[in-house]
């Protein structure tokens, strides 16, 4: 029955963004309106994305979930000071962690010269590419598994912050607390978090970055070190984004590494493919290893606690670019030692 409900789901998205198309042949974003405010200004948006997903899992239900309905507020009290807070309605992911508030990021920033500035408060760690592309355009659905899996850096932490630019190279770095989104720290010691990415002017669309994570997790005692590569190369019809990490976490008690190799191929200037194969190995395990029984980030226990293989096939449909657009993809899981599934995922998404 609920298979039935996916198809016509997936057949009322294609009448809705028909009829979007048929009614609005212009696709670009609304241009910004101003709200007024006592000192300096003020700009509102928000991120709205709705799921069905339907898989065949023995451990997993068919499900609606509203994933994400972000508040963004931000704006300046002087050209050199800005402000940016954001808040989730939602306070829940699907497959990670609950949030402890709904309070992600309050960041205020000192803009010193052009392509240097500091911060405070709290945002997403500097760690990887994908973690640090808007929620709201992604290529599929889902984040990779490193990331939502893992936990390899798609996180929120509080502490000073830099933003450079330097020619054809960006640099981020933080000293945060490590201990997530809200949270006090348990110890005296400072997690250090940097990421450097290069655009060549040579080569048009192509990036080039790496990331470090070096810290320590007070409430267990163990150091929490990981590492990072990617690259990235969108020009034209034709994208690509790789990324691999590997380092120890907390979260399960092991080293762990994954990557990921993400390609797009625009057919129209609003339909997009998309594929992504990935493969994580929690806690570099052999083929052999039993899974292990610790707590981790994943709803699928099964999926975050053996070495395994995920593939991703779906399209994009852009009815206004990012501001209005369905994704709908197929995930197959496949674990070395568990519950091999499929899995299919509707998003309606709204832009502001």
């Amino acid at each position: 029955m609920k298979r039935i409900l996916f198809v016509l789901l997936g057949v009322i998205a294609v009448l809705l963004a028909a009829s979007i198309v048929f009614a609005a042949d212009d696709d670009s974003a609304p241009t910004p309106q101003p709200v007024i405010a006592k000192t300096g200004n003020i700009t509102f948006g928000g991120l709205f994305q709705w799921w069905y997903t339907s898989t065949d899992s023995d451990t997993a239900n068919n499900s609606f979930a509203f994933r994400r309905c972000y508040l963004d507020f931000g704006g300046n009290v002087a050209p050199q000071f800005r402000w940016a807070v954001r808040l989730d309605a939602a306070r829940k992911t699907v497959t990670s962690e609950v949030r402890n508030s709904a309070l992600l990021e309050a960041m205020l920033y000192y803009d010193v010269s052009p392509g240097n500035t500091f911060a405070i408060g709290q945002c997403k760690i500097p760690f990887g590419y994908q973690p640090l592309q808007p929620s709201g355009e992604l290529d599929t659905v889902k984040r990779a598994a490193i990331f939502e899996i893992l936990g390899f850096g798609d996180y929120y932490d509080t502490g000073v912050h830099y933003i450079g630019q330097f020619g054809q190279f960006g640099f981020l770095a933080s000293f945060v607390q490590g201990q997530g989104q809200n949270m006090n720290d348990t110890d005296d010691h400072l997690d250090a978090v940097a990421r450097v990415n290069w655009k060549p002017n040579a080569v048009p669309g192509l990036q080039i970055g790496g990331s470090i994570y070096s810290g320590r997790d007070g409430s267990v005692g163990m150091d929490r070190n990981r590492w990072g590569a990617h690259i990235v190369y969108d020009k034209g019809r034709v994208g690509f984004k790789g990324e691999y990490a590997f380092g120890n976490t907390p979260d399960i008690n092991r080293d762990a590494n994954g990557w990921y190799a993400l390609a797009t191929y625009d057919i129209t200037n609003k339909i997009e493919f998309v594929g992504r194969y990935e493969q994580i190995d929690p806690n570099n395990a052999s083929d052999d290893e039993e899974m292990l029984t610790a707590t981790t980030r994943s709803a699928n226990i099964t999926e975050a606690t053996t070495k395994g293989k995920i593939l991703t096939a779906g399209f994009n449909y852009y009815m206004m670019k990012q501001n209005a657009k369905i994704q709908l993809n197929w995930m197959r899981y496949e674990p070395n030692d568990g519950d091999t599934h499929n899995e299919y995922i509707l998003n309606f998404q709204i832009k502001v």
